[in-house]
């Protein structure tokens, strides 16, 4: 109708009130169809060239029967009111031959060109795999798909609407636009208008098909009536044919869908001159207008469904009226609505979220933000409580963010989340919007609790940001359960959507700061250099680790670092890796400003522009010179430990020789003693061995239990007093025989001063050592000379025993006195012996305070050194005074009675060994051979003074045992006899009842003095 006058209007109206007559063909039927959909085209002119193309699509669809025509216009329309390279429209269907799914284009516009109706082959029965997978299944399930959430790389930036015929996917209408990549070009507004076109296409498609069938039809009944009928109830548009008296004599079905009010409601009941809800709205008004009229009336106006008494949200309608005259005379007024609510939200919606997006750049905190939400949602849904609760994980509660209370709200600043509807709304992870009775619903199910007043009509929606704050935003009402309804829904989804970006921007930001902040405190260094290296910013770790300033470096390139010691190909292999993009890790040894050098682990990162290209460098840098030192320390540990293993497992070969070779000797000569034919010769000389043999494993098991307990920390310093030349003389005189088979001469030298001098230090320890020296010197002697000497060097004496052997080589010297060293020494001797002589003696003189050494080449001899200090310095009981206190025990105990002693031993050897020690004695001795036989005895005589108990026993070991004889006498002297060595193993003894222990084997001299020791007689 653009361009027309009113009288050349009102003649078309009147030809075609004409036309309405029942004997008119149906052409005419169709002409005042599309007339009247024409018309409707000039209606309330959209701001948005879209939704202007909208309406004008959805009118050409109503008035254009030729199909073909009809969608090439649409398109052609979408075209012009758009920027884009192209609009198009996709057929899904069936190939004909193999009935697989294929695509074809149907209808496209390029910029430039008109519309047209495709048929080159090229655009037919595409496969559908040819397209993404995802794309289709969400145009199948009804979703706009677009380039932003769907990148397809035969297009640019897309959108794809997809066009359904009665509930089934037909195909899809898509613009090709010309927006720059990676901006979102496709708003709501633009998806909302795409829609309703592909929504009209779709009502089209589905009348085209249906007009085909009532063409048929006519042609087979020939009743254009039915057809007028069947136009007029499918039109997308509700009309309302109505008398010039104002009563509603006509409606069709598109109306109830408008309206919510039945036909049977309307048709010659409602009339707009006297009904008082159409002069509320102001119809009449209106429809008197069109009454008097020549020409088309316009008018927007707002329908309350409330007002016929069905519930529903208010609309916005577009309407038109215009008079029907037939032969000159007004004879009936047709009024035309459609619904707007959607383009008028839109609208609104789009003013919204342009508000809340400058908010969000211009508040600074979330009250801020908060205060322009609440006016915004107030503008729109008046009255109704509004607040904003945030979730706390930890205490699982809520506490408020923002507010707009009213009186009948309780003050509460925060709530447990469980069993609350704001808790309820988080844990469903969606909208919920519930009146009244669905809130009753959801207490009896238990799954919320109802505190203070409740809500007529309720509505909160979830939202989480990208930093992990979640929470929801919930508006209600207390006394209207109409005031939200269900179009709100959209609006507060689209303010939680603002919220969620405002948090994750004031996040963004404080992430920013707490980045500067990590960079600028970091422990280690970072650099940052231009895409050619040059260096742009250090921070201060940096400075304080290179000793180079940020003035000293700006612009400079990082190789002022370079020490010179790195290969060239480590700098190229860095290059080669940062200029494909990737990480480089590695260490490089650099120098500081001073010249120092210093160890880092350096990462050097690429980082990539929006270009693709590399924009910068940012190098993580970490002084790891101390790490080095530590690194090397612990190789030569590994090494160490290494070589011990080594020594260690040649020490158990070499032991376990020793053991049996004495071993060997024991049993083989013992076989001989059976002989009966044996001389008396003979079994004195194999006595004799199996003796030595006995004497020299003995010394093995000793060596072991010495350094065991070296090892263990377990040793004890008996002092006295120790009168070096005499203990010398000794030794000498014991040895020389030894040495003299051998031919060698072993000859004493003492100095004047320490010929009478007498020094508090351990015996044993000093003599044992003396004896493993010169049992050395002897054992790798072959002839020659051995001398000891022995005189004063300050607070100390020093000792030595020299050969002349076969030498010690000078890479063995400084492993000589080390645990297990010198078993690996095949060079040095194939004499017997275990070795441990040298690490026992060095333990031995480390422990009373002096020190020892050596001096040898080989195949001259050694010299063996150790100094003792003349007064031993200990923190415990001076042990010499024990000893003393010991032999007056002895000298008591022979004037005083019998004493009483249990034995519990279950091997006869042992118990016959122990009676053989103790029957000189006079003691009582009773012999139990179990733990149980044992406390039987003791509670036959419990006036036994002393219980020799051993720890593995039959029946009952001894441990039981002592703890039942505990319980009967906790006074009671227990002493345990065992094969433990170690101080933890004493310790566990003690801590069971034992007063004191014994270890096997069980030598008389120990036995007589621990008896005496634990005597009270």
């Amino acid at each position: 109708m653009k361009g027309r006058t009113n009288t050349d209007t009102m003649e078309i109206i009147n030809k075609k009130l004409l036309s309405l007559a029942p004997d008119q063909n149906i052409e005419k039927l169709e002409e005042l169809s599309g007339w009247l959909n024409d018309l409707f085209t000039d209606l309330n002119r959209r701001n948005s060239l879209l939704l202007e193309a909208s309406v004008k699509a959805s009118q050409i669809l109503i008035s254009n029967h030729n199909f073909y025509d009809a969608v090439n216009e649409v398109i052609e329309i979408i075209g012009e009111s758009i920027l884009n390279n192209r609009v198009f429209i996709y057929e899904f269907h069936r190939d004909i031959i193999n009935s697989d799914e294929v695509i074809s284009l149907r209808f496209e516009k390029e910029q430039g060109k008109d519309s047209k109706r495709v048929f080159e082959s090229k655009h037919q029965n595409i496969p559908a795999s040819y397209f993404p997978e995802a794309l289709l299944n969400n145009l199948k399930k009804g979703d706009i798909v677009s380039s932003d959430n769907c990148p397809f790389s035969e297009w640019g930036e897309f959108l794809l609407i997809p066009i359904f015929v009665e509930g089934s996917e037909w195909g899809f209408l898509g613009v090709e636009s010309k927006s720059i990549k990676g901006e979102n070009f496709w708003s709501e507004s633009d998806k909302n208008a795409m829609s309703s076109i592909a929504s009209s296409l779709g009502q089209y498609i589905n009348r085209h098909f249906q007009s085909l069938e009532l063409i048929m039809a006519k042609e087979l009944a020939e009743e254009s009536e039915i057809y007028a009928n069947s136009l007029f109830d499918q039109s997308p548009l509700s009309i309302h044919i109505a008398s010039t008296s104002g009563v509603i004599e006509k409606v069709n079905k598109s109306s109830e869908s408008i309206f919510s009010v039945h036909q049977n409601r309307v048709i010659s009941k409602f009339n707009v001159l006297t009904n008082p809800i159409a002069i509320e709205l102001g119809w009449n008004k209106f429809f008197n207008e069109a009454l008097a009229s020549e020409n088309e009336v316009f008018r927007t106006i707002i329908f309350d469904p409330g007002a016929f008494g069905f519930r529903g949200e208010k609309k916005v309608l577009s309407a038109v009226a215009f008079p029907i005259k037939f032969k000159g005379r007004v004879k009936k007024i047709a009024i035309m609505y459609q619904d707007i609510t959607n383009n008028t939200r839109n609208e609104l919606l789009l003013k919204i979220q342009r508000n809340l997006a400058y908010s969000i750049l211009s508040c600074k905190n979330f009250p801020e933000f908060y205060a322009i939400v609440s006016n915004e949602v107030d503008s729109i849904i008046p009255d109704n409580n509004l607040y904003v609760a945030f979730y706390n994980e930890q205490t699982d509660s809520f506490s408020i963010g923002g507010i707009n209370r009213n009186d009948l709200d309780i003050h509460i600043e925060s709530w447990p989340a469980k069993s609350s509807m704001t808790g309820y709304v988080l844990s469903q992870g969606k909208t919920v919007f519930v009146k009244k009775n669905d809130i009753l619903d959801l207490y009896s199910k238990g799954k919320i609790e109802i505190v203070g007043a409740m809500a007529e009509v309720w509505l909160g929606v979830p939202f989480r940001s990208e930093s992990g704050v979640s929470g929801a935003i919930v508006i209600q009402n207390y006394t209207n359960p109409d005031s939200i309804n269900p179009s709100d829904i959209e609006i507060i989804e689209l303010i939680a959507n603002e919220i969620k970006i405002f948090l994750d921007k004031k996040s963004a930001e404080e992430s920013t700061v707490k980045l500067t902040k990590a960079v600028t405190e970091s422990p280690a260094s970072v650099v940052i250099t231009d895409s050619e290296g040059k260096i742009e910013y250090v921070n201060p770790k940096f400075v304080t680790t290179t000793g180079y300033s940020f003035e000293d470096v700006n612009g400079s390139n990082p190789r002022i670092l370079k020490s010179g010691d790195t290969p060239q190909v480590v700098y190229k292999n860095m290059w080669d890796t940062i200029l494909s993009g990737k990480e480089w890790r590695g260490e490089l040894k650099n120098r500081k400003k001073n010249g120092e050098y210093y160890w880092e682990d350096i990462s050097i990162s690429p980082i990539i522009g929006d270009d693709g290209f590399i924009s910068h460098y940012i190098a993580i840098k970490e002084d790891i010179s101390d790490r080095k030192i530590l690194i090397n320390q612990l190789i030569e540990a590994r090494d160490r430990a290494q070589e011990s293993d080594k020594l260690k497992t040649a020490f158990l070969q070499n032991i376990s020789h020793e053991i049996r070779t004495p071993m060997n000797g024991i049993l083989g000569f013992i076989e001989l003693l059976r002989d009966p034919d044996l001389s008396s010769q003979d079994q004195n000389s194999y006595i004799d061995i199996i003796e030595k043999s006995s004497h020299r494993m003995l010394k093995i098991i000793n060596d072991l239990i010495d350094i065991s307990k070296i090892e263990a920390g377990i040793i004890q310093i008996k002092l006295s007093e120790v009168c070096i030349s005499s203990m010398l003389l000794d030794i000498v005189t014991f040895f020389t025989p030894e040495a003299e088979k051998k031919g060698i001469k072993i000859d004493l030298k003492c100095g004047d001063k320490i010929k009478d001098l007498t020094i508090i230090s351990d015996y044993e320890k000093i003599y044992a050592s003396m004896i493993n020296l010169i049992k050395n010197a002897i054992k790798y002697s072959i002839k020659g000379e051995i001398t000891i000497e022995a005189d004063l060097s300050g607070e100390f004496i020093e000792l030595s025993v020299a050969d002349t052997g076969i030498g010690i080589p000078e890479s063995k010297l400084d492993k000589i006195f080390e645990r297990f060293a010198q078993v690996e020494s095949n060079s040095i001797s194939r004499a017997e012996g275990a070795g441990l002589g040298l690490s026992i003696v060095k333990a031995y003189i480390d422990i009373l305070g002096g020190s020892i050494w050596v001096e040898s080449k080989l195949g001259v001899g050694s010299r063996f050194s150790f100094t003792i200090p003349l007064s031993y310095q200990s923190e415990t009981a001076d042990e010499y005074i024990e000893k003393s206190s010991i032999t007056k025990s002895i000298e008591h105990m022979e004037e005083s009675r019998v004493l009483k002693i249990l034995v519990a031993e279950d091997e006869e050897t042992n118990a016959l060994y122990i009676k053989t020690i103790l029957k000189s004695s006079g003691y009582d001795l009773i012999f139990a051979h179990n733990g149980k036989e044992t406390v039987d005895l003791f509670r036959q005589n419990p006036d036994t003074d002393i219980i020799l108990m051993d720890l593995r026993m039959p029946e009952m070991d001894g441990f039981e045992a002592a703890r039942l004889i505990r319980a009967q006498d906790k006074s009671v002297v227990i002493i345990a006899q065992t094969a433990f060595a170690f101080t933890e193993d004493k310790e566990s003894v003690l801590e069971q009842g034992f007063t004191d222990y014994i270890s096997k084997p069980i030598r008389k001299d120990e036995l007589k003095n621990i008896i005496l020791k634990h005597s009270s007689i």
